[in-house]
C-alpha cells in the first residue's frame, strides 16, 4: 500500500501509513527502510540521513547500505559513496554473488563523478560482461538488465551505443512485457547518459520531469540536485 502511494504521487497517504506502521508492534525491517525512503523522496536529504544513521542496525543490511549511498550521492559526497558501494560490493562477493551489476554499474558511475576515469571504465565493463551473462539467462527479465546496460554503455566510452539502445527499448511495449519499474529505468538511465555524454542542460530536464512522472525514483530528485549544482 505505502509503494501504491509513492507511484501516485501521494506522498501524504504515504506518511499517514508509516505512521500507522509505527504504532505496531513489532515493527518490520522494512518500516525503517521506508522511512529513509520516504524522506529522499521529499528531498530532505539531511533528515534521511538522521534516520538512517539512527536506525541503520535495524534495517535490512542491503537496503542500509542502498540508503547510505543513495544519500552519499545526493550530498555531493561521491567519495564516500564509492566507499560505501566497494564495501557492499565486498560482502556480496563473499555470498552468493547474485545480480552484483546494480552495484558496479553505480560503481561506475561513482567515478565518473571523481573524475577517475580509470576506475570508472573498469567497473563499466565489469558490469557490462555481467550483464551479458544475465540477458542470456534470465530472457523473461531481459529488457530490466537491457536498461541497466544503458549507462554502462555510457560509461565504457560507448555512447552511440547507449542511445541507440535506448531508442530500441523505446520501440518495445515496456510495460506490457515487464515488471513495474522498466521504463522508469530506462527514463532514469536515459537521464544519466544525457550527463555522461555531457548535456548537462537536458539531463537536468529530464531529472525535474522525471521526478513529476515517477514520484516513487530517488534517482531523479538525487540528479536534479546533483545537476543544479553542476548547471549553475
Amino acid at each position: 500500500i505505502f509503494n501504491t502511494y509513492l507511484q501516485a504521487g501521494r506522498f501524504g497517504d504515504a506518511e499517514k501509513w508509516l505512521n500507522s506502521w509505527k504504532r505496531s508492534r513489532p515493527q518490520p525491517r522494512e518500516y525503517f527502510d521506508r522511512v529513509v525512503q520516504m524522506k529522499l523522496l521529499q528531498n530532505n536529504v539531511l533528515g534521511a540521513q538522521l534516520s538512517r544513521s539512527a536506525n541503520a542496525t535495524l534495517m535490512n543490511r542491503n537496503r542500509a547500505l542502498e540508503m547510505e549511498h543513495l544519500i552519499a550521492a545526493d550530498m555531493l559526497d561521491f567519495k564516500k559513496e564509492a566507499k560505501v558501494l566497494e564495501k557492499w560490493l565486498a560482502e556480496e562477493e563473499k555470498g552468493e554473488k547474485n545480480d552484483l551489476t546494480k552495484i558496479t554499474g553505480n560503481l561506475a558511475y561513482a567515478y565518473f563523478h571523481l573524475g577517475d576515469r580509470e576506475k570508472q571504465m573498469m567497473y563499466a565493463e565489469r558490469t557490462l560482461n555481467e550483464l551479458d551473462k544475465s540477458l542470456e539467462e534470465f530472457s523473461t527479465t531481459s529488457l530490466l538488465y537491457k536498461t541497466r546496460k544503458v549507462r554502462a554503455l555510457a560509461l565504457a566510452g560507448r555512447i552511440k551505443e547507449a542511445f541507440d539502445l535506448i531508442e530500441e527499448l523505446r520501440n518495445h511495449r515496456l510495460c506490457e512485457s515487464c515488471p513495474y519499474g522498466t521504463c522508469k529505468d530506462l527514463d532514469s538511465f536515459e537521464m544519466e547518459v544525457c550527463e555522461i555524454a555531457g548535456n548537462i542542460g537536458q539531463a537536468h530536464e529530464m531529472a525535474l520531469a522525471g521526478h513529476n512522472k515517477w514520484p516513487d525514483e530517488e534517482s531523479f530528485v538525487i540528479m536534479a540536485n546533483i545537476l543544479k549544482k553542476k548547471v549553475k
